[in-house]
């Protein structure tokens, strides 16, 4: 029985690999162009793609703020992933659904400091670009 699941999930494998090539063979240059210009138009829309030069110190400095912002928030998303795996798997021990519990608590506070900080950081951006 497992012998004949593991041999259908190869076969579905290999059956999919080979039909990606197929739907990979279309005309790459246009294709291309395509896929490019669609990238540029979902970064653009966000402002991930400066549409013009940056000039001002408050206007890099909350760019550079916005960048971090982004990625500790990247981080402590991978920190609740890792504690909800770790709390999946510790097959009811107390002793590690509580550490998971910890981590998940940890990073919430974490997730909400940052939050604060982001909104102090702007606060003051806000209030140098006006004076």
């Amino acid at each position: 029985m497992k012998k004949t699941i593991y041999l259908s999930i190869i076969f579905i494998a290999i059956l999919t690999l080979f039909a990606a090539q197929a739907v990979f063979a279309g005309d790459p240059p246009a294709a291309a162009s395509t896929l490019r210009k669609s990238l540029d138009t979902a970064a653009t829309e966000p402002g991930l793609i400066p549409t013009s030069g940056v000039t001002d110190i408050p206007s890099m400095v909350g760019k550079i703020v916005s960048v971090a912002l982004q990625f500790v928030s990247l981080l402590f998303l991978i920190i609740i992933v890792y504690a909800g795996i770790r709390w999946m798997t510790a097959n009811g021990d107390p002793g590690k659904v509580k550490e998971a519990r910890s981590w998940m608590i940890h990073a919430a506070i974490g997730l909400l400091i940052t939050l604060m900080s982001y909104q102090v950081v702007a606060y003051i951006i806000d209030k140098i670009v006006i004076q």
